[in-house]
């Protein structure tokens, strides 16, 4: 599978280069005929009416012909606006540091034990995209992923867009629509990884999902059925898992081109699963804020339950160069051998950009409203004493997975941020994050510990 998959991902490397170098020649061609038609025209060696009839010829065809640029990322686009393509990628590169107290032994300790406290480096991600859109209609993405000496299929869908009453139908393998973080990219996000609660809630699996907005007020909706799946989207089992998903948002406040928003939102999510069947039983655990180690700290271990619900409401609120974000998550368990315990977890966020600059938020993404790339003011040149934008930015998250008598622990996580964008696509950061875990019954046992993480990154993405 590993050989297959990188052999796909060649061939999409050379296919783009294909692509981009004959999109570039076609378009100079189309420069070239109407040059050649003027020269014909001056010189008198077409009517009048040749030219007119065959500049409109000409016209019609450069409609249909292509163009090349780079705008924070490669695009190849028709000059009638039907066909779109867009190439692109990102390198994130991680280093840390991490000094754990003695209560964390006996995560070392536990049979297949990880090490928790020391010092290293990993490529966080490795990815290349391709995404296009066909006929103004149908669109698609591929994305793979590098990175830890691997290659993953991150995403894999077609979509069709602007169908009636249903705006967009994606099938395929992709995030279900659930949590205003989840669904940013952690390329927009002031922190290197997202929050503890993320732990619980859905991720990427394949499936059918339905997409539509409301410019005013705006107003969006997503709802998708899903397959649980593996990392690359594939399954077969006689009894699955599946899922119903669905996320509301609402931006009752929109001012300032964008610098001033208010977003309200919430996702629901009920999983489908039989408690009589164990490969089908339910597992919740998760990291702290940093991913260099391999270690779970907290972890619910398999839950034979008959299916879960998972609501969760959340909030931002943009003021310019100030940003907070919040996000609840709550889950029941239909599980009898465990009396239905609740998962829960939250978090809260403060960002700010000494600089000016503000995070920008979009009514319509991709994957419904949600934050994107940001829009620097000065990008990095030092003859001239600019020096790109710099963030600053604080949260506080926690998840708790304990409900008796289920003992999957509790961690708190406090994170502080720096960051500096020399360029829109290139980004260095800097996070500390404090680690406290406590009521762990899990394999590691671990019954109360603490950490300090020291991490960086440098990255680029286009």
């Amino acid at each position: 599978m590993k050989r297959q998959l990188s052999r796909v991902c060649v061939l999409v490397l050379l296919g783009s280069g294909l692509i981009a170098a004959f999109f570039s020649t076609a378009a100079t061609a189309g420069e070239t005929t109407e040059k050649l038609l003027d020269i014909l025209h001056e010189r008198g060696n077409i009517t009048d009416e040749e030219y007119e009839e065959l500049k409109k010829t000409a016209e019609e065809e450069e409609g249909r012909r292509f163009e090349t640029y780079f705008d924070k990322r490669l695009h190849i686009n028709s000059r009638d606006g039907r066909f779109k393509f867009r190439i692109g990628g990102r390198i994130l590169i991680d280093g840390a540091v991490v000094n754990a107290d003695d209560g964390f032994e006996a995560a070392e300790d536990a049979p297949g034990g990880e090490t928790f406290e020391g010092s290293g480096v990993e490529f966080r991600q490795a990815r290349l995209h391709m995404m296009g859109l066909l006929y103004d209609r149908v669109a698609f993405k591929n994305e793979f992923d590098f990175a830890e000496g691997e290659v993953t299929l991150k995403e894999n869908w077609i979509e069709f867009r602007k169908m009636p009453y249903l705006g967009k139908i994606r099938i395929g393998h992709t995030k279900e629509p659930f949590s205003l973080e989840r669904l940013n990219s952690r390329m927009y996000m002031p922190f290197m990884e997202r929050a503890l609660p993320n732990g619980i809630v859905p991720g990427r699996n394949t499936g059918i999902r339905f997409l539509n907005f409301l410019e005013k007020p705006h107003i969006s909706w997503c709802v998708g059925f899903f397959k649980e799946t593996d990392s690359n989207g594939d399954d077969f089992t006689e009894n699955g898992d599946y899922n119903i998903t669905a996320r509301l948002t609402v931006t009752p406040w929109y001012a300032d081109e964008g610098r001033r928003v208010l977003h309200l939102g919430v996702g629901y999510s009920h999983k489908f699963t039989n408690e009589d069947e164990a490969h089908t039983w339910l597992r919740f655990r998760k990291r702290p804020e940093l991913h260099i180690s391999d270690l779970e700290p907290v972890d619910t271990g398999e839950i034979p339950a008959d299916g879960a619900d998972m609501v969760g409401p959340e909030v931002a609120l943009l003021l310019g160069p100030l940003c907070l974000q919040g996000e609840y998550w709550y889950t029941r368990l239909d599980s009898k051998t465990y009396d239905d315990p609740d998962l829960s977890g939250y978090y809260v966020t403060c960002s700010y950009f000494l600089t000016g600059e503000h995070r920008k938020y979009k009514t319509n993404g991709n994957d419904g409203a949600e934050f994107s790339m940001v829009d620097i003011k000065s990008p990095l040149d030092p003859e001239n004493a600019k020096w790109g934008a710099w963030q600053v930015a604080v949260r506080y998250a926690s998840l708790d997975l304990n409900d008796t008598p289920l003992r999957g622990g509790e961690m708190d996580d406090i994170t502080l941020a720096l960051n500096w964008y020399p360029y829109t696509n290139v980004r260095w950061s800097f996070n500390y994050v404090n680690i406290d875990v406590e009521d762990s019954d899990a394999e590691i046992g671990i019954a109360d510990a603490d950490a300090d993480a020291y991490q960086t990154r440098f990255q680029i993405y286009f």
